[in-house]
This record gives C-alpha cells, structure tokens and sequence, in this order.
C-alpha cells in the first residue's frame, strides 16, 4: 500500500481541532474454510484470562 496525499471532497469535519474522518466502505466478512484447530499456548492466553472467581 502506498501513501498519498488523497483528501476528500467536500473537506473533512472538525473536533477539537482534529480532522474526523468517516470509513465508509462495505465491510466484507471473511467466510473462509477453517482447516483444523486454533491453539494458543499458557503464555499467549495469559493476559486475557479473567482473575474474577466465579462464586
């Protein structure tokens, strides 16, 4: 991908001085076939795990 100097037309909103831009484009879902599982060892899935007890 390369950059451009690309704006759009009309120019962009502002908030708090910052251009706000809006992605309007259609979202395609990833349909594709799964071969096999995903696994993930301790270490990756340490920081998601939820120390919360469940009592």
């Amino acid at each position: 991908m390369t950059h451009t100097n690309w704006r759009p037309d009309p120019d962009l909103e502002t908030k708090r001085g910052r251009e706000v831009w809006d992605h309007k484009a259609p979202h395609d879902i990833n349909d594709g076939e799964i071969d096999g599982e995903v696994e993930f060892s301790e270490e990756v899935l340490a920081p998601f795990v939820d120390d919360e007890d469940d009592d």
